[in-house]
């Protein structure tokens, strides 16, 4: 079984190998004939503004190393070495490697998107999905679960009857008299689990096998996104609602993103949060009635908020070459992290490496 360099360690060497590669000058003489060439061709773009070309396919494939950290209980990184990109952006039609939109309104300081994306929770729990080749964006359906079900009802216990041939009115005699039913044990009533806050408290995940759990599946969403810019900063907002039909949830993300240009350096700094539904969590960090081995195990979560920092930099080299790195890293809401199958509080993603463009 292959063994990956543990996160805490790659996390330490993509600072350093970022700080060299920030730190340091570049050389090659095609690199400034490049870069004065770009920037002859395209005076519509400044050093403090990120353009894309309109009308035109681009596609770019990351190599270097990174993972992707899994708070899932018994949950390996997952390796990131490779990260393709393809995009096109046309006056109004746009793609960006897992997100297809349509603009609606496109002015200086105002964008509207509609757009289709997808989620990435599934790949916590799927191996070799394709989780492995993206970065997290930054930009289930609950069953009806009947409490009562978990206790049962004592029989009652049979009334005394009176024998057949006594007149009625008459007080019978003491040996007529019929002998007192004994009382019944108390039957014991399972206590209700826990729903929402605690159920990570009590279940233990030891005796939880996610195998026996149900699959977790990739969603897609359908929802709108509005950005609102200025300078080298955009405050973004998307409404994303589940058009998979696996639990008719939805997410709500906001964002404040800036832009920064330095020489070859282009930084972009991201943060933001995310408010989930109960049906969206329930779906990927709950556990039904029917899959559970003890009360205790039980979880139906409610919708919370989680946080998120990212940080993307890149430099080019030549016309097709550049250095890349990512970080992102993600505080989980209360009910995600209080899950029975959910042993961390926090997912982290890093990658640095090179990147060619096609």
């Amino acid at each position: 079984m292959v063994e990956f360099v543990p996160f805490d360690r790659l996390a330490r060497t993509f600072l350093f190998v970022f700080f060299i590669f920030f730190t340091s000058g570049v050389n090659a003489e095609d690199t400034q004939k490049d870069a004065q060439k770009n920037a002859k061709q395209d005076t519509s773009c400044d050093s403090s503004t990120a353009c894309a070309p309109v009308g035109q396919w681009e596609f770019s494939v990351g190599i270097g190393l990174g993972g992707r950290t899994n708070p899932v209980i018994d949950g390996d990184t997952t390796p990131i070495i490779v990260l393709p990109s393809l995009s096109y952006y046309g006056e109004r039609f746009f793609f960006d490697t897992t997100t297809l939109g349509f603009t609606l309104v496109d002015q200086p300081k105002h964008l509207l998107n509609v757009i289709a994306t997808i989620s990435l929770d599934q790949s916590f729990f799927n191996d070799g999905g394709i989780g492995g080749f993206f970065i997290d964006p930054v930009g289930g359906g609950g069953e009806n679960i009947d409490i009562n079900a978990w206790a049962e009802s004592p029989s009652r216990a049979p009334e005394p009857t009176v024998p057949p041939d006594f007149p009625v009115g008459a007080t019978p005699p003491p040996s007529a008299t019929p002998a007192p039913e004994p009382t019944p044990p108390p039957v014991a009533t399972p206590t209700p689990p826990p729903v929402g806050n605690g159920g990570g408290d009590v279940a233990d995940p030891a005796e939880i096998n996610l195998a026996d759990l149900h699959k977790r599946r990739m969603a897609g969403f359908l929802g709108v996104e509005y950005s609102y810019i200025w300078s080298s900063s955009s405050l973004n907002l998307q409404a994303l609602s589940d058009v998979s039909g696996l639990y008719s949830g939805g997410q709500v993300r906001v964002s404040y993103e800036h832009l920064w240009a330095i020489g070859q350096h282009g930084l972009k700094t991201t943060a933001g949060a995310e408010w989930r539904s109960a049906q969206m969590n329930d779906y990927y960090f709950g556990i039904r009635l029917s899959e559970a081995v003890t009360a205790g195990q039980f979880y139906q979560p409610d919708a919370d908020i989680s946080s998120f920092i990212k940080i993307s930099w890149q430099r080019q080299l030549t016309k097709r070459w550049g250095l890349q790195a990512t970080f992102h890293h993600r505080w989980l809401g209360s009910e995600i992290a209080n899950s029975p199958i959910v042993e961390d509080d926090t997912v982290s993603t890093a990658f640095i490496g090179g990147i060619y463009h096609f």
